[in-house]
């Protein structure tokens, strides 16, 4: 679905299905945002998060997480204060989305 309207809105997007291979992604090439699912089997977005704070590589591209979850909003304020640039609520409405992807890129 992202795919559908982050292109239309002059977006490059590239997908991957699993955690491992989108810390791979993250580390090889800069982006110029991150989005990232918080529940993903076997490796999730945490694990992804963590990762890019262990190797202190966090902070180098903005990483919006989305989460259809139960965390809280001190949760979500912590990941902020590790390094997380925002969390996104699932539904969510594409205009934020873009909204707060346009935000990010100033």
């Amino acid at each position: 679905m992202l795919k559908t309207v982050l292109i239309p809105a002059g977006h490059e997007y590239q997908s991957v299905t699993n955690g491992q291979d989108g810390l791979k992604l993250i580390q090889e090439q800069q982006w110029d945002v991150v989005l990232l699912d918080i529940a993903m089997p076997e490796f999730s977005g945490y694990d992804v998060v963590f990762e890019l704070i262990k190797n202190r590589t966090i902070k180098k591209q903005p990483v919006i997480l989305f989460t259809a979850s139960t965390i809280s909003s001190d949760e979500i304020n912590e990941m902020i204060k590790m390094g997380v640039t925002s969390c996104l609520r699932k539904p969510m409405s594409m205009k934020n989305l873009l909204e707060v992807l346009a935000n990010v890129k100033k």
